[in-house]
């Protein structure tokens, strides 16, 4: 960027509106625009060299700015699941650094983005994580996950439960976690591959994973704190907020079958995130096997689990 400006509340927006308005990366300006709540679509937040993602939270009502340096290098990611038509699009759009001006708030950003690296996978079955040990699930941006997910399709689908007013998990569960994760799945699986059964749409399964994955696994610390944030504005002006959690999760899965789901899943939400605004960055996680970890590692581990929960 060419000089400081205050981000938005959500850094992601920057990324997202190069993508919308055809400036950077157009190829996934549809993806970018869907409102499928399960599209194989994300964008991060930005961040420095630190790895810290630049979002703001509500503290009391307030949200307090945060500033982007002029001169200052920042990453981003996004990450989709596409043809191989347009990931030819994308390579031929590597290297190339391209200048942009935008308007944010009243104020005009400009400077250059590019494209750093490319990650392609072209076999889902590739996928893949190890949690047949603890594992470690961080939470590097609020993560709105909604409680209905663990209302069976019996009810679900009544009209009194749709229309249920509900809130979304502060303290989620690992069953949670993956019956979301196996939705992200499904929507970019072929039919063979997809978790579900004959005759039937994945609610079902969704809804047995919950309940077997929480019943299934054993959790032996926590840090997670509940956070606001802006998520966008109603068609009044007034902003939209939405509350979710931050933090990290240490766990193990003994359900042997749940395991080999959420080894699948999971991975797979490691790049498209979990939860609801996965597409402004919200929801990114990251996924530590301990197992493979070397024993400074799972020290390092073991102290920021312990740590202060409002570092």
């Amino acid at each position: 960027f060419d000089r400081d400006f205050v981000s938005p509340t959500l850094s992601s927006r920057i990324t997202k509106f190069l993508i919308d308005s055809g400036r950077f990366l157009s190829v996934f300006s549809d993806l970018s625009l869907s409102r499928d709540k399960y599209k194989p679509f994300f964008i991060s937040n930005l961040y420095d060299s630190s790895g810290s993602r630049i979002y703001s939270v509500s503290r009391g009502g307030v949200y307090s700015p945060r500033v982007i340096r002029g001169g200052v290098s920042y990453l981003g990611r996004v990450s989709a699941v596409v043809s191989l038509d347009l990931l030819d699009k994308i390579v031929s759009e590597a290297g190339s650094v391209n200048r942009f001006e935008l308007s944010l708030g009243g104020s005009v950003v400009s400077g250059y983005v590019s494209i750093e690296s490319i990650e392609a996978i072209h076999d889902l079955d590739l996928v893949k994580i190890d949690l047949s040990d603890k594992a470690l699930i961080r939470f590097l941006t609020p993560t709105i996950i909604p409680s209905k997910i663990f209302l069976p399709p019996s009810l679900a689908n009544k009209p009194r439960y749709k229309r249920l007013e509900s809130s979304n998990l502060l303290i989620p569960t690992i069953g949670a976690i993956i019956a979301y994760s196996i939705r992200l799945w499904n929507s970019v699986a072929p039919p063979e591959k997809r978790f579900t059964y004959p005759n039937d749409d994945d609610s079902l399964y969704v809804y047995k994973t919950s309940v077997l994955g929480t019943v299934g696994s054993e959790v032996f610390s926590y840090r997670l704190r509940p956070v606001t944030v802006a998520v966008g504005r109603d068609r009044e002006g007034r902003l939209r907020e939405a509350r979710g959690f931050v933090g990290e999760i240490l766990f193990k899965i003994h359900h042997k079958r749940i395991r080999e789901i959420a080894e699948k899943t999971l991975a797979v939400a490691r790049y498209l995130g979990i939860g609801r605004s996965r597409g402004i960055g919200l929801g990114e996680i990251e996924i530590v096997s301990i197992k493979r970890e070397s024993s400074e590692a799972r020290e390092n581990t073991r102290r920021s689990i312990q740590g202060d929960p409002d570092e």
